[in-house]
C-alpha cells in the first residue's frame, strides 16, 4: 500500500514533508542500513526513492548523519 501511494507522490501526505515522513523514515532507517539490500530494494522502488529523498534533506542529515544503504543483508542466525 505504501509503495503504491509513494509511486504517485513525493511524501506520505501530499507534496510537503510532515511528521508522518519523519516517523516513517526513522522507522525504516535500520532496515535500509542492515536488511534491505539491493535485491530487496528492487521490489520497493518508490519506497527506496522516498527514503533516499528524505535521508538527503538537511533536517535528516543533521540527526541521522550520512545514510549508507545496505550492500549485503545480515546473515540469518
Amino acid at each position: 500500500m505504501v509503495e503504491k501511494v509513494l509511486s504517485k507522490q513525493d511524501f506520505l501526505v501530499g507534496g510537503a514533508l510532515t511528521l508522518a515522513d519523519i516517523v516513517m523514515c526513522c522507522t525504516l532507517l535500520n532496515a535500509f542500513q542492515s536488511l534491505f539490500d539491493e535485491t530487496f530494494r528492487k521490489d520497493i522502488p518508490s519506497i527506496t526513492k522516498y527514503f533516499e529523498r528524505c535521508a538527503k534533506l538537511p533536517q535528516f542529515r543533521k540527526h541521522m548523519g550520512e545514510v549508507v544503504l545496505c550492500k549485503k543483508t545480515m546473515p540469518k542466525q
